[in-house]
């Protein structure tokens, strides 16, 4: 058969595809294969040229490819919405879309691009897209690419993993850390007499753009301009400079003088007669050891028909003045950054560890309480904010806690991991401070009950603990995550943050901020990030219809927001309506998730760093996805994923499914990817 005699079949069979496909329903390959036959018999194989057409009407975004129990189908994409998009971030290889209205202003409503699509746009291009409609939405993606309407140029951290010279040039290539090309990228082609400003297996940072039009199922080409060399993996704390850099998020480098410190500081000293005095209550703080700034501490007493709990948060709106060059540095960083080597703090740690923390060093803390009552079967009857004074009585540490509970009944020894813990400040005559811990470990469990736990899982996982000369990992800890006592000090904090959110949704204050989590979709879904938005749609990991963020205003600039609009409300001097709201949240949100992921990234390259050294080579792991010829697992305590292939002949271990466990063999690992190479231990399937 000639071309033009093939092309004319084609068209014939996409011009009539096209004209009965045109409705809100999918037809699987079958179905229009029957259908095409039975139009146009005299076709010779049909087949062939109809998965052609269908690639193509796909390629050019006509049609929406389907795959569900390895059935394929497909579904006109015409009556999909179609919008305009701005290319936030790549996360996981995947990248992070804003939803743009008319104005070109964001419109709040995000979504992802499927992972091949992600590799095709740059981080700031503004792009077009069709939204997937529910009922057909892809587990891992909202949004289908249409074109890049207006292109970026973003930063890039790699690794230079090549320098070779050819016909008098010196060509270098880079691998980056945050794509997933298949191949390294030539970085520089400079003229053989010139010298790189950097050698093999250097890290660098620089720019990344691309003029090519999006074609789908084709790579897109990029180019790379040089900026700085950031180390080599020697360095020590690399891991934590380039993570930083990955989060491109400032640090608010502002200039504060000593006089701004300064003019904070002398606000302990001032008398305000509307502060309730508190300070004859057993206030006890439970922290890390090592912890400085103090966002909390507790009270509880048991009632004849219930109890009375106090949740004491530093009051930190108290302190900084909304406006002041202070308030603008601790806005622009957003919240703290908690990094391997490093602590940014969102406040400066001469408040943050001293005027501002609650300390239990016998001066008086000024203080946002809410106090709670709790009936005898530990409902929430009604609660109270206000300002007051206290003093901290005992500062604990998590380890105090389960030492406690240990020697008391509430852990057997096979639970209880940190024996070795002694509290200094508990004896058998303390009998206040006990009580108080008492009443919080029962109270606690019966909150944490009521609620049904969290429907977020937490495994024990390996920390790396750091040595301080070397910046480098000297071992591997085990840290268990559901202790007594983080689970104890976490049902406050989210019955204090719930109270609050109570508060503002009832005094409906002109800038309500919540934290909603959607509920997963599919049932094997990972849960969706929480995130701050102006009304209320419920947590679904924490069971509660209206949450928000009140306990760590040191920590977090949407906390001290929250902590403004309920002294607005308390002093009948409300907080002005914010305009910018709604972009104000976006940019929390935003820094949330890049800053856990940045967090992630540096304990990943620790971790492998550390990995290719180490002896260790068996780990317990859980298959998180099935895919056609292998399985997508990750390791439960290094919170590291990768890919097993199947095995061809051994039935034991073939069909494994997702939540299966299994013990694996490491091999071989990838620091640029973030990889782990591993085999299934066949011998060790539990």
């Amino acid at each position: 058969m000639n071309n033009e005699r093939l092309n004319f079949e084609l068209r014939k069979i996409e011009t009539y595809i096209k004209s009965f496909i045109k409705n809100n329903k999918k037809y699987s390959f079958k179905e229009l294969m029957d259908i095409t036959k039975n139009k146009f018999p005299e076709i010779t194989s049909i087949g062939v040229k109809l998965n052609s057409v269908l690639e193509n009407m796909e390629k050019s975004s006509e049609l929406f490819r389907l795959v569900k129990d390895n059935e394929v189908s497909f579904l006109s994409t015409e009556f999909f919405k179609e919008v305009r998009a701005l290319v936030e971030w790549q996360n996981k290889k995947q990248a992070f879309i804003y939803i743009l209205d008319d104005k070109g202003n964001k419109t709040g409503e995000t979504g992802n691009l499927s992972f091949e699509e992600s590799e095709s746009v740059i981080d700031g291009d503004i792009v077009l897209v069709k939204k997937i409609p529910e009922q057909f939405k892809e587990k891992n993606y909202e949004y289908i690419l249409l074109s890049r309407l207006e292109k970026a140029t973003s930063k890039f951290i790699g690794k230079v993993v090549e320098i070779e010279r050819l016909e008098g040039k010196i060509i270098s290539k880079c691998v980056l850390l945050e794509r997933n090309f298949r191949f390294p990228i030539i970085l520089d082609i400079v003229e053989d007499s010139q010298i790189l400003p950097y050698f093999e297996g250097d890290f660098v940072k620089g720019l990344i753009s691309s003029d090519s039009e999006f074609i789908r199922g084709e790579e897109l080409i990029i180019d790379l301009t040089f900026v700085d060399r950031m180390g080599t993996i020697q360095d020590p704390k690399i891991e934590t400079k380039m993570a930083f850099e990955w989060m491109n998020i400032s640090r608010g480098k502002e200039y504060l003088s000593e006089e701004d410190i300064k003019s904070v500081i002398d606000k302990k000293n001032i008398v305000d007669k509307d502060r309730r005095d508190l300070t004859e209550l057993n206030f006890i703080s439970v922290d890390s050891i090592n912890s400085k700034d103090l966002d909390d501490a507790l009270y509880i007493e048991k009632l004849e028909n219930g109890w009375r709990t106090f949740v004491a948060i530093s009051d930190v709106s108290y302190y900084i003045d909304t406006g002041s060059k202070l308030d603008k540095v601790a806005k622009l960083r957003d919240q703290s950054y908690y990094l391997p080597h490093e602590v940014y703090p969102m406040l400066p740690s001469e408040l943050s560890e001293d005027v501002l923390s609650l300390l239990s060093d016998g001066t008086n803390k000024k203080v946002l309480v809410i106090e709670i009552l709790l009936d005898e079967k530990f409902n929430l009857k009604e609660y109270e904010i206000y300002p007051a004074l206290i003093r901290n009585k005992a500062r604990l540490t998590y380890s105090d806690i389960d030492y406690y509970a240990y020697k008391n009944g509430y852990l057997d020894e096979e639970k209880y991991s940190t024996k070795q813990a002694k509290i200094e400040y508990l004896n058998e005559e303390d009998y206040i401070t006990t009580d108080v811990i008492e009443n919080l470990l029962v109270v606690a469990s019966n909150l944490r009950r009521l609620r049904g736990g969290d429907k977020t899982h937490y495994h024990d996982e390996f920390m790396p603990i750091i040595n301080g000369y070397s910046g480098k990992v000297s071992n591997l800890k085990i840290i268990p995550r559901n202790t007594i006592s983080g689970n104890m000090i976490e049902e406050f904090m989210l019955l204090g943050n719930k109270c609050a959110a109570n508060f503002i949704a009832d005094k409906k204050v002109l800038n309500p901020i919540f934290r909603n989590q959607e509920p997963p979709q599919y049932s094997d879904d990972q849960l969706s990030s929480a995130k701050y938005e102006k009304s209320s749609t419920g947590h679904y990991a924490l069971s509660f219809d209206k949450y928000t963020h009140f306990t760590s205003p040191m920590r977090r600039y949407v906390d001290l927001r929250v902590h403004r609009e309920i002294r607005g409300v308390l002093s009948n001097n409300l907080v002005k309506e914010n305009k910018n709201l709604e972009s104000d949240l976006l940019y929390s949100n935003k820094v949330s998730r890049r800053f856990k992921q940045a967090q992630e990234k540096a304990l990943k390259w620790l971790i492998i760093e550390y990995l290719k050294e180490s002896k260790e080579r068996y780990f317990k792991s859980k298959i998180i996805r099935t895919l056609a010829y292998g399985w997508i697992i990750e390791c439960e305590q290094l919170k590291l994923q990768a890919y097993i292939s199947k095995p061809k002949d051994d039935n034991e271990v073939k069909y494994l499914e997702s939540k299966d466990s299994i013990i694996v063999e490491l091999h071989d690992m990838d620091f640029c990817k973030e990889r782990l190479h591993l085999k299934i231990k066949t011998d060790k399937i539990i």
